[in-house]
């Protein structure tokens, strides 16, 4: 089980070589999650309590029990790792877009939204599962409680987007 990594962030890649940046950095690419799973002696970060809430939402949904099958692990991964992640970034201002961070968000959500048809979701679940990671986080991260309103919303404009793409194709 990896726990963390470190990155030592030097250069940056030029037309020509290799540049010296003019603030270096260490990057710990572990987390709060990890960390959690490594005291908990679990490999598994999403059995972690803050999980919990969410993952219990999408087996109700799906009807499916995580780690009862691979594939049915692996897309409840991705629905939940892509949901958490697509929170922090609206609540941190990125909404989903066409263009640079905004189509990052939009590309997860949409990925998201196969992984939950893949479970046989055949409802809109993005706003839900958002609520129930805000209320996981909310200790740590009260910044994502006060923005839910603003976070919900645009989960909810995407997936209706994107759901409304989906059918247009089905149909054709």
């Amino acid at each position: 089980m990896e726990i963390g990594n470190n990155v030592f962030m030097e250069y940056k890649k030029t037309a020509t070589g290799f540049e010296k940046l003019v603030q270096q950095n260490v990057d710990f690419g572990g987390g709060l999650e990890r960390i959690d799973a490594a005291l908990r002696d679990n490999p598994d970060v999403f059995m972690i309590p803050l999980f919990d809430i969410p993952r219990t939402a999408l087996e109700k949904l799906s009807g499916k029990t995580y780690g009862s099958d691979e594939r049915t692990t692996y897309a409840m991964r991705v629905v939940l790792d892509h949901v958490r992640a697509a929170i922090f970034l609206i609540g941190d201002g990125v909404l989903p877009s066409n263009k640079d961070q905004g189509y990052f968000v939009r590309r997860l959500i949409r990925r998201a939204i196969r992984y939950s048809d893949a479970l046989g979701v055949e409802t809109s679940f993005a706003a839900a599962l958002a609520e129930d990671f805000i209320s996981s986080y909310k200790e740590a991260y009260p910044n994502l409680l006060e923005k839910k309103p603003f976070i919900t919303e645009a989960l909810i404009q995407e997936e209706t987007k994107f759901r409304t793409t989906l059918s247009k194709g089905l149909k054709e």
